[in-house]
């Protein structure tokens, strides 16, 4: 496996990185499970953890866990409350707080007891506002993303009802757009200027149980440019041109519109940015307060190309069931809608034609001694969502055994977010 990187010149470079080695004992832990399962490596999750805040170490940014990419309460309860970064009662690392894409997500998170939620997705109807102004009048911190007059409006109506008052963050456009038919980034925010964060904000503080205490703004045209199935040999001096222009494009238009808005007298506490893929470079943004973090700390397939000391930490397994011929055999229930993965272990296997897998029955090619019936095959998927969708629970591998049966989301009836 190799990193692709960029030089500073933005042309594509290898570095070597360690194969995945795969664990001796996976046969013996599936031994007793019914298949297909997924499962977490907390090692690595751990590992992962102390390299996410080791990028930001030298800066006072906090890091907040993007929980859509991780869809488990257990594994957010692993990540901020992990023992090994606790010492004397005192938290000692900057890991900290929840970024949400729903309402209906953080309603269910903060009702099972988290807390410190920054909503990205703006609410869209009345009872979503109103579930949050209950909660913010029953003293928990949530904090709604808002780019235009109707989402103020409604978060007033349910503050003014709740008797409370409501913090916002305002959601400002970064995409890059040089020309009237070309755009880099994704398509969100009307608000992509000074003026027009400025003068939502005035109209913030102008409406009742309303208040400006954030503004969140992400280069995510940044981020994909380093999915894998974006990096190819020729695109590098394409992405290392926008990355540059895009970087400093994001880090002036929120240095400008976080600096304007303290001129009016809102009293800014979040400036949130970045992802796992442009962490280091975000934190390096003096307006940043935070960034927010989520599939960095599993590290799919589709975080192998992001500039950190990264390790596979999700799995999922499926048995053989069938032996077509000696250059094939046949995994049973190893896919799902939107399901993308690499078989890791037994080595010299491979999805047939394609890394999307099937739901029913997927044919892997063959390299070497061919696998026996009943063998699991263990596979790196592309993104954690359509695994973890799938499953009510997953299994967490400590050092030598299994720690602990995690349910998902999904098992606890949170439902699609």
């Amino acid at each position: 496996m190799s990193h692709i990187m960029e030089d500073g010149a933005g042309t594509m470079t290898e570095e070597t990185v360690l194969p995945i080695e795969p664990s001796e004992r996976w046969p013996a832990v599936f031994l007793d499970e019914t298949l297909p399962t997924a499962f977490v490596e907390l090692e690595a999750l751990r590992h992962n953890r102390r390299a996410v805040l080791d990028a930001v170490a030298d800066s006072s940014v906090r890091v907040r866990i993007a929980t859509r990419a991780l869809r488990s309460t257990a594994l957010l309860r692993h990540l901020l409350m992990d023992p090994e970064e606790i010492s004397n009662g005192t938290v000692i690392d900057t890991l900290q707080g929840l970024a949400c894409d729903t309402p209906h997500e953080a309603i269910a998170l903060l009702d099972l007891g988290f807390d410190d939620i920054l909503l990205h997705g703006p609410i869209c109807t009345a009872e979503e506002a109103r579930q949050i102004a209950q909660q913010v009048a029953a003293g928990k911190h949530v904090v709604p993303t808002v780019d235009c007059r109707e989402h103020v409006e409604l978060l007033s109506r349910a503050a003014v009802e709740a008797e409370t008052e409501i913090g916002v963050c305002i959601d400002v456009d970064v995409s890059w757009q040089p020309a009237a038919e070309v755009r880099f980034g994704r398509l969100r925010s009307p608000l992509g200027d000074v003026s027009a964060a400025r003068d939502l904000g005035t109209f913030i503080a102008e409406t009742e149980g309303m208040s400006v205490v954030g503004v969140s703004a992400w280069a995510s045209q940044v981020a994909d440019s380093t999915l894998p199935t974006a990096r190819k040999w020729w695109t590098g001096p394409l992405h290392g041109w926008m990355n540059t222009r895009s970087t400093a494009l994001a880090a002036d238009r929120r240095v400008a519109v976080v600096e304007s808005l303290k001129a009016d007298g809102h009293a800014i506490r979040i400036v949130n940015g970045g992802s796992s893929a442009t962490l280091a470079g975000t934190a390096r943004d003096g307006s940043v307060t935070e960034v927010t973090v989520g599939g960095g700390f599993l590290c799919p397939t589709r975080c192998d190309s992001i500039p950190l000391d990264l390790k596979p930490a999700v799995f999922f397994a499926a048995p053989i069931c069938r032996i077509p011929d000696s250059e094939h055999v046949v995994v049973r229930s190893a896919g799902t809608t939107g399901l993308c993965a690499t078989p890791v272990f037994p080595n010299g296997l491979q999805v047939v034609g394609s890394d999307q897998l099937w739901s029913h029955q997927t044919p892997l090619s063959v390299r070497g001694a061919t696998p026996a019936i009943g063998t699991p095959v263990v596979f790196r998927p592309q993104e954690v969502a359509p695994l973890f969708d799938r499953f009510e629970e997953i299994i967490l591998l400590g050092a030598t055994e299994v720690v602990e049966r995690a349910t998902t989301y999904r098992g606890i009836g949170i439902g699609h977010i």
